[in-house]
């Protein structure tokens, strides 16, 4: 679940990256107002006010847990909410990797005579491995690191 409710709130304030230089306690606000705005249009589509149903109104109690999970994982103090904020993180320099390696001109293709693609070296700067709390993913996170390593420096010669 937690995975599935963390990027919710791109869906309204988009995906702010760190290049995007927006501070944190900005940009924590405007996805704090983008899940309870979630949460309440969740909250209005879940409620019933029929009379045939027996209720009137009463939500199954979804909003609420949306914000509970978009809260821990916020915190990041469960093992849960560590591993998913982990795997986001890992998910965004393998991105930034595919796109390099796209894009790189190797003679066969690439983005156009003379070009040597995409440099992204901002995302990893911004996600050393040192940022992974997870042991596992910290260690797939350094092995990401070196095959970019190395393919910058094939590409520099």
């Amino acid at each position: 679940e937690m995975a599935i409710v963390h990027d919710l709130a791109e869906s309204i304030v988009g995906d702010i990256a760190p290049s995007d230089n927006v501070e944190k306690d900005v940009k924590r606000r405007l996805e704090e107002e983008a899940m309870a705005t979630i949460a309440h249009v969740l909250g209005v589509a879940t409620s019933t006010t029929t009379t045939e149903c027996g209720t009137n109104g009463g939500g199954g109690g979804g909003e609420q847990r949306l914000l509970q999970l978009f809260h821990e994982y916020e915190q990041r103090e469960t093992r849960e909410a560590i591993v998913v904020k982990d795997l986001d993180l890992l998910d965004m320099i393998l991105q930034a990797q595919e796109y390099e390696t796209q894009t790189y001109n190797d003679n066969d293709g690439g983005v156009g005579v003379g070009q040597k693609g995409i440099d992204l070296e901002e995302f990893f700067q911004g996600t050393p491995p040192s940022r992974f709390q997870d042991a596992k993913l910290r260690e797939v996170a350094e092995e990401v690191h070196r095959q970019r390593g190395e393919d910058m420096a094939r590409r520099r010669r």
